[in-house]
């Protein structure tokens, strides 16, 4: 039985050195509420500071919102089965992420008025994380210096607005990104994950990874010995690590995840090449329409191959070429019939073995990484909305 990660106050990790966001509340009732990010170990490395004041509230501003931070932040940590946590005087640690959206909440609430703090409120709750977190980093990079809080608050004054249509009237070049999330915030549920938010969701790999099918092409490779693709490179390949380990940690990093991971697990596949269709190409030889048509059940033959003579063939699938009447029968693949197509079916010819074991019998994917990938990038594009036809233009997309 996994033991429960130990946190204190609002999912702050309880280990030195960690990055987390601390809200100081003074004993005062008059005294003002600040919330700093503390870069942990990270701090004073590579020009990052060891902390920095990211807003600054009055204490009527800060009881305002409090409450509904509170609530959202303690359901968020109730359904991670993780303690719950309360504002008390003092410091108050709060794990990295929560802290981002906090910080959005106070931006919008620092200048508002007693009007539109519940309106800011339940607009602010109303977003999903990773909204709040692609407002939070676009915040930090429209405000240039994070401890000008006024600059940002000026960004988010859209949640202040009663009606969308007030959204335009706010135009300041200094804030014009916040119409962009306006638009995007307002995209159906079903469409919302090919928005710009991918950009600022999680990456892939902070979900899941599938370490057994690596497990088993990373062996492949490495038992390859003197056949592996970077062999020739000598010393110069100093890590040693496999070509397919390496690509995936890339493309986990690089892929965002969205609200439906069995759906992100089928794109991860398709792109490193692990999906039924790949290992097609990936086989020592793919089936010929012969073998296809002697072993598949498919209701139509013409619907896919065209033959000659014509007539020859019973109209539906399996053929028995035994008979001699199909000893001068040819038959080819329609021209019509697309690369996914043709490849769904061949799929249908694999053995049915384990992982491991097809592996085993396969190419790896770099040794047919011309002609791999060829069918993948429809679905690709449709789960991301991109337009990428290409591992390039992919990946351009979404840096």
């Amino acid at each position: 039985m996994t033991e429960t990660a130990k946190t204190v106050d609002f999912g702050a990790p309880d280990k030195f050195g960690a990055h987390l966001f601390r809200v100081e509340i003074p004993a005062a009732r008059s005294g003002s509420v600040v919330i700093v990010e503390d870069f942990g170990y990270r701090g004073l490395e590579g020009g990052i500071p060891r902390d920095e004041e990211r807003v600054i509230l009055k204490r009527s501003v800060w009881s305002a919102i409090a409450d509904i931070a509170r609530r959202e932040f303690n359901n968020r940590l109730k359904a991670a089965k993780l303690q719950t946590g309360r504002w008390h005087s003092g410091t108050n640690l709060v794990d990295r992420l929560l802290g981002r959206e906090l910080c959005v909440l106070a931006w919008a609430a620092e200048t508002a008025n007693d009007q539109q703090l519940p309106i800011i409120s339940s607009k602010w709750a109303a977003l999903r994380p990773e909204e709040r977190w692609w407002l939070f980093a676009m915040t930090v990079a429209e405000a240039g210096l994070p401890k000008t809080p006024s600059v940002a608050g000026a960004a988010l004054s859209f949640m202040r607005c009663r009606t969308a249509k007030n959204l335009p009237l706010v135009i300041s070049a200094a804030v014009q990104w916040k119409l962009i999330f306006s638009h995007c915030s307002r995209i159906p549920n079903e469409r919302r994950h090919n928005s710009i938010l991918l950009k600022y969701a999680p990456a892939l790999i902070e979900r899941f990874l599938p370490v057994q099918r690596l497990s088993a092409e990373a062996y492949k490779e490495q038992m390859a010995g003197s056949g592996k693709t970077l062999t020739a490179v000598g010393s110069y390949w100093k890590g040693r690590k496999p070509l397919i380990l390496s690509k995936a940690c890339i493309l986990g990093c690089l892929l965002p995840a969205t609200d439906n991971l069995p759906r992100d697990l089928e794109v991860f596949e398709k792109l490193m090449a692990m999906d039924d269709e790949s290992f097609v190409v990936r086989w020592p030889r793919r089936p010929k329409p012969r073998d296809i048509l002697a072993t598949l059940s498919i209701t139509r033959i013409n619907d896919y191959f065209s033959v000659e003579p014509e007539s020859v063939l019973p109209e539906s699938a399996p053929v028995d070429w035994s008979q001699s009447e199909y000893n001068k029968v040819k038959v080819a693949w329609r021209d019509e019939i697309t690369e996914l197509e043709r490849r769904r079916i061949e799929a249908q010819m694999l053995p049915k073995t384990s992982y491991r074991e097809r592996v085993e019998m396969a190419k790896r994917p770099e040794e047919v990484m011309d002609s791999v990938h060829g069918h993948i990038w429809d679905a690709i594009n449709a789960h991301l909305g991109t337009t990428a036809q290409s591992f390039r233009s992919w990946s351009s997309s979404l840096a």
